[in-house]
């Protein structure tokens, strides 16, 4: 019994191991590609995952990674969870120590020294601590540092301005591609509705007309053959300034008097055919009635 039960104690001793291993060597990875988003969803969804363990021949941590790639970001989410400023690696180096190496001091320097002031004075195997190496740099290698590091963030700053207004910059011209497009296609629509008004309307309205010249519905020059009363105004007005009270109102009566049901009838009521002739002829007066409800509006 005590054996099977120490077996059973090893193996989950083992499979609990494995699967700290497999958690580290995500969170590893996440940090050595400086993917900052995963490793903060990583982390909230994992929060059993040790910050202090060492990888490599250099038995470097997590924060000697991220101090080593000059990661500020990373840095400061590994300090909020738990990752010991004061680890070693293999030359006793704390994360400090490479910091100040970097010179990058505003971006790993204050935040390490802030979590953990001890840190500087803490001696690698050659006695040297993190104080030693940043009073070894002169003011002007540190501001340099910092300045170029500034300078790249400004860069980068500076080609996100430039896409974002490139992209707002296409963005304008595509709308106003598309504005003169539509403004083309209506004007298009407008120029065949006056010329099948003209070509329909001009012919004899004789009774003796051969069936070959009858009109279907479809041969009538509606405005907008398949839409509705509101798009066949769209096109028979398009264009017109409708804050030019007087002229607006001349298009109107010539257009109410294109339309108008007894004046239609007149020109093109012996031609109509008659199946169609009551659906026309209610759509004519529908337009009229249209035409006649604007007209009245601008009193």
């Amino acid at each position: 019994y005590s054996f099977h039960f120490f077996q059973e104690t090893h193996f989950q001793f083992v499979t609990e191991i494995c699967r700290h291993t497999s958690k580290q060597k995500k969170v590893w990875r996440y940090v050595e590609e400086g993917s900052l988003l995963k490793l903060k969803s990583y982390l909230r969804k994992h929060k059993d995952v040790g910050m202090n363990f060492s990888q490599g021949k250099r038995q470097r941590s997590l924060l000697h990674l991220s101090c080593s790639q000059g990661d500020d970001a990373i840095l400061r989410l590994l300090l909020k969870h738990g990752a010991d400023p004061l680890q070693r690696d293999r030359n006793e180096d704390t994360p400090l120590h490479l910091a100040a190496k970097r010179a990058y001091y505003d971006d790993l320097v204050i935040p390490l020294r802030k979590h953990c002031p001890a840190a500087l004075d803490a001696p690698n195997k050659a006695g040297v601590t993190p104080l030693d190496l940043l009073q070894g740099l002169n003011f002007g290698q540190v501001r340099s540092c910092s300045r170029k590091h500034r300078e790249q963030a400004e860069e980068e700053e500076r080609r996100c301005r430039e896409l974002h207004s490139r992209l707002e910059r296409e963005h304008r011209e595509y709308l106003e591609r598309a504005v003169r497009k539509e403004d083309e296609t209506k004007r298009g629509k407008k120029r065949r509705y006056e010329e099948r008004c003209a070509e329909t309307f001009s012919k004899s309205t004789s009774s003796g007309v051969e069936t070959s010249s009858m009109l279907g519905y479809d041969d009538i020059p509606w405005p907008s053959p398949r839409g509705s009363l509101d798009e066949m105004l769209a096109v028979m007005l398009h264009g017109a300034d409708r804050s030019d009270i007087p002229t607006f109102r001349k298009l109107l009566r010539q257009q109410q008097a294109l339309w108008h049901p007894d004046k239609f009838s007149q020109r093109c009521g012996g031609r109509l055919l008659e199946r169609d002739r009551q659906k026309i002829l209610d759509t004519v007066t529908a337009l009229s009635q249209e035409l006649n409800r604007l007209a009245q509006s601008l009193r």
